[in-house]
């Protein structure tokens, strides 16, 4: 407290009417605080442990993160001049004509029959299973065999294997170089083999044309 001790009464006065109003505004800081403290507004903090807690169920909200197959990559065989090996991406993307991240398109094959998004690449590094699904493209997704092409189903996701030959579009042929062991064998035409098999007793010997013969012998000589 400041105490005044001049005569003239006007600054006594004033001196008091400046300790009222900084009491004044003392009180009113107070009162504020204790508002503040007796109705909190806004998150209210977690107070943090003394120990560690740890969780007694999984998150469900951890995703897991973006990470290609290890070693992975596509090998442009055809269509596509100057590709080379690609390596791949992630373990999910879209393989198309355009590069475009925001669409997910990480691979791009600029070939007229390619589509703007032609197939979707999905792949589980831990289990080795990897799939190949085409997205409704205009000229289809095909994986070539020693017995001809077999066609994606629009929609369908299919298993593909180490050193698969897929065909994109027209023209452009793709080697798959995956972690894991390659196409296992399936026999072709299994099912005609067996009906070979199965035909029976080949046929027993006839002699060719006997009758023929003997009515030939037996027929008189015409008169000249």
């Amino acid at each position: 407290m400041i105490f005044f001790t001049t005569s003239d009464p006007w600054f006594a006065q004033l001196g008091w009417t400046l300790a009222i109003v900084f009491a004044a505004l003392a009180v009113i800081q107070l009162v504020y605080l204790g508002f503040l403290m007796l109705w909190p507004t806004g998150e209210r903090r977690t107070r943090q442990p003394k120990e560690p807690v740890m969780p007694t169920k999984p998150s469900f909200t951890t995703t897991k993160a973006a990470v290609p197959p290890q070693g992975a990559r596509m090998v442009v065989m055809a269509g596509v001049a100057n590709s080379g090996d690609i390596p791949l991406p992630a373990d999910k993307f879209t393989i198309g004509r355009y590069y475009n991240a925001e669409a997910g398109i990480l691979v791009a094959l600029d070939e007229r029959s390619m589509s703007r998004r032609h197939a979707q690449f999905v792949g589980d590094d831990e289990r080795r299973e990897y799939y190949l699904t085409d997205l409704h493209s205009s000229y289809g997704t095909a994986l070539q065999r020693a017995d001809g092409l077999v066609v994606l189903t629009p929609g369908t996701r299919m298993r593909i294997y180490n050193e698969d030959l897929v065909q994109f579009g027209q023209v452009v042929v793709v080697k798959f170089a995956l972690p894991g062991e390659p196409r296992p064998f399936e026999p072709v035409a299994t099912q005609s083999v067996s009906n070979f098999n199965n035909m029976g007793e080949p046929r027993p010997f006839e002699p060719v044309a006997t009758q023929s013969v003997s009515n030939f012998n037996n027929i008189p000589a015409r008169g000249r």
